[in-house]
C-alpha cells in the first residue's frame, strides 16, 4: 500500500507566524504602557493618542501668537526611517529599556535571517526575455514592512532623540517629527533656531543612530500674527 504524503499548505505556516506575531506584540506593548517607556512627544500607533499630535501642534502655536511670542516650526522627516534601523543598535536599546531574556531573543531572531537581492529584466534580441539578478545579500537593517510588530520597534528605535533637542516643544509622528522653537528674547530666539536647523543638537543622534533626513520633506515655517511689525522678524539663516 503506498504512503500517501501529506503536503502542508503554506498558508498555514503565515496564520501560525501571525498568531505568533500577535502575541509577542501584546507582550512587548504590555511591558512598554506598564513601566510607561514612551515619552509623552510621540503620537504615532498609540492608543488615544494618534489624532492628539495636530491638536497639540495647532495649539501651542495658536498659544504662542496670543502672547506674542516669537515662534517657527521645523518639520523633519527621516529617508526610509523603517528600511534602515540598524538590527544591533536596535537591540542595544531594548537592553537598555529593560526588554530582555525570551522576548528580546524572540525578536532578534525575528529580525535577522532576513535576504534580498536585486533583479533586472530586460527583453534582448528576438524579443527575448532576459532576468539578471545579483547575490542574494543577509539583511542586518530595517524592520518587516507590515508586521504588527514593526511600529512598535520603530517607536523605540527613536524614543531618545528629544534628549538631543531641548528647550523646545517636540512632537513625534512616527518618523515625523515637529520642532516648535519659541522664545520673547529675538536673541535667544535666533540662536535656538539655529541650533536646531543646523542640526547641531540632534546631528550627533541622527549619526549614532545611522538616519538620514530627507531633505524634500524637510522644512521650516515662521509664524507671527497679523499685529506683528515686519520690523520685528527674526533673521534665522
Amino acid at each position: 500500500m503506498n504512503k500517501i504524503r501529506k503536503t502542508i499548505d503554506p498558508y498555514q505556516y503565515y496564520v501560525f507566524s501571525k498568531i505568533l506575531e500577535k502575541l509577542m506584540f501584546n507582550r512587548l506593548n504590555s511591558f512598554v504602557e506598564k513601566y510607561n517607556i514612551l515619552n509623552d512627544a510621540q503620537h504615532a500607533f498609540r492608543k488615544d493618542r494618534s489624532t492628539a499630535a495636530r491638536q497639540s501642534v495647532t495649539e501651542s502655536t495658536s498659544d504662542v501668537l496670543d502672547n506674542q511670542l516669537n515662534a517657527i516650526g521645523i518639520f523633519l522627516d527621516l529617508s526610509k526611517a523603517y528600511d534602515v534601523l540598524n538590527h544591533q543598535i536596535l537591540l542595544d536599546k531594548l537592553e537598555i529599556y529593560g526588554v530582555r531574556g525570551v522576548l528580546k531573543s524572540w525578536i532578534k531572531s525575528y529580525s535577522a535571517n532576513h535576504i534580498q537581492f536585486v533583479e533586472i529584466t530586460k527583453i534582448g534580441n528576438n524579443n527575448t526575455l532576459n532576468r539578471y539578478s545579483a547575490l542574494y545579500r543577509d539583511t542586518t537593517y530595517g524592520v518587516p514592512q507590515g508586521s504588527l510588530i514593526e511600529p512598535i520597534l520603530f517607536l523605540l528605535y527613536i524614543h531618545d532623540l528629544p534628549g538631543y533637542v531641548q528647550d523646545v516643544m517636540l512632537v513625534h509622528y512616527a518618523d515625523v517629527t515637529n520642532i516648535l522653537v519659541v522664545d520673547k528674547d529675538i536673541k535667544v530666539f535666533e540662536l535656538k533656531t539655529a541650533l536646531v536647523m543646523k542640526q547641531q543638537t540632534h546631528e550627533a543622534w541622527l549619526f549614532d543612530n545611522e538616519l538620514v533626513l530627507n531633505t524634500a520633506k524637510t522644512c521650516a515655517m515662521l509664524f507671527h500674527s497679523s499685529q506683528q511689525k515686519c520690523v520685528d522678524k527674526p533673521n534665522i539663516m
